[in-house]
């Protein structure tokens, strides 16, 4: 759980930000995700193989993901969250990113 503490020594809980990801690359190209969500209530993970486009979307605190490419082609994957964007590229089976997203 995360706080934020303040000048006047007041705890708040920091809210959950939507937090956006899409994976998208070059058609046929499959992939491996294990992502771990984190929001003050729980935390879940997401296992998944899948092909390009995906997306899914959180309110959330925090998200971590493992991605790992199966297959020959390319991985274009972009998270949005708060006003900030990120973006990780790879190219070739075997090829691992690894995202991790505090909002």
């Amino acid at each position: 759980m995360n706080w934020l503490l303040f000048a006047t020594g007041l705890l708040l809980q920091k809210a959950p930000v939507e937090i956006l990801l899409h994976i998208d690359g070059e058609p046929g190209t499959r992939f491996q995700a294990v992502c771990t969500v984190v929001n003050a209530h729980a935390t879940q993970q997401i296992d998944l193989i899948q092909q390009v486009p995906w997306q899914g979307r959180w309110a959330a605190e925090q998200l971590r993901c493992t991605l790992t490419q199966l297959n020959q082609g390319a991985l274009k994957v972009s998270a949005r969250y708060s006003g900030n964007s990120s973006r990780q590229y790879s190219t070739g089976a075997g090829s691992r990113l690894q995202l991790q997203i505090e909002g």
